[in-house]
This record gives structure tokens, C-alpha cells and sequence, in this order.
């Protein structure tokens, strides 16, 4: 049942919400109206939940689908992110980055840069140890 489910039926689901209609998500997406209908009608029948209520003139969200958009959405992003993460391992960068701080280094500057870090490179980790210089120790 579940294991046929595809990025792309997921994909087509989140965009019918987000755009308010399997047209505007058609556009979104660069598909036939016909092929974004067919796909989140096959995740439908695949996961046995109604997703839309198709009585009106546009697809309404059921209580059934808000409730699953919120996995569809953790699911996409986490592919994506995998997928980022593989790119950057394939053009040579680590996935981790690990930095050795002074105690005595301005906590803002830390807070900053790691923030501007993760801005820039989301798919990598940043730990940071902190240390106590010798010369308080010994001093």
C-alpha cells in the first residue's frame, strides 16, 4: 500500500494545496491538469484517505488531508535535504564541520557565525567544542 507512494504524487499533493487548485499546481509544477489530478488521485486510492473534498468548484482540504500534508511536507524536505547533502558530499565537502573555541571568544560572534553557517550551508553539521585556554589553568 504504502510503498508505492512516489515523490511525485506526494509533490503534486503539497502543490494542489499550496496553489489552491490541481490547475494552479498543474502550472506550478509544469504538468498536465489531467496528470496532477491522476496523481494525488492514485495517493488517495494508494493510502485509502480521502485528501480533498471535490464538491466544489475547488478542491477543499479534508480534515484526513491536513492532518497527512504535515507528514507529505516532513517527508519531501527530508528527501531534499538528503539530496543536498549528497551534492555537497559528491563536490568534496565534509559533512561535518567540527571547531575548537576559546572560552573566552565572544559568545555573540559564536551565535553569529554559526547562524550565517547554517544559513549558507544547511545540509551540514556544526559542533563546536569549547576549551579552556592552559594559561588559566596553569596561571
Amino acid at each position: 500500500m504504502l510503498d508505492s507512494v512516489s515523490l511525485d504524487q506526494l509533490r503534486s499533493f503539497i502543490a494542489a494545496v499550496d496553489e489552491g487548485s490541481f490547475s494552479a499546481a498543474a502550472r506550478k509544477l509544469r504538468r498536465a491538469q489531467s496528470a496532477v489530478s491522476e496523481l494525488v488521485s492514485s495517493l488517495e486510492d494508494q493510502i485509502g484517505v480521502m485528501l480533498f473534498d471535490r464538491s466544489g468548484r475547488y478542491p477543499k482540504l479534508t480534515s484526513e488531508g491536513a492532518v497527512l500534508l504535515a507528514d507529505a511536507r516532513g517527508i519531501v524536505a527530508g528527501v531534499d535535504f538528503m539530496k543536498a547533502r549528497a551534492k555537497g558530499i559528491a563536490a568534496g565537502l565534509e559533512s561535518e564541520l567540527s571547531v575548537v573555541i576559546d572560552v573566552c571568544f565572544p559568545m555573540a560572534a559564536i551565535t553569529e557565525a554559526a547562524r550565517e553557517f547554517r544559513k549558507r550551508f544547511p545540509a551540514r553539521r556544526l559542533s563546536g567544542h569549547f576549551e579552556i585556554p592552559l594559561l588559566f589553568v596553569l596561571g
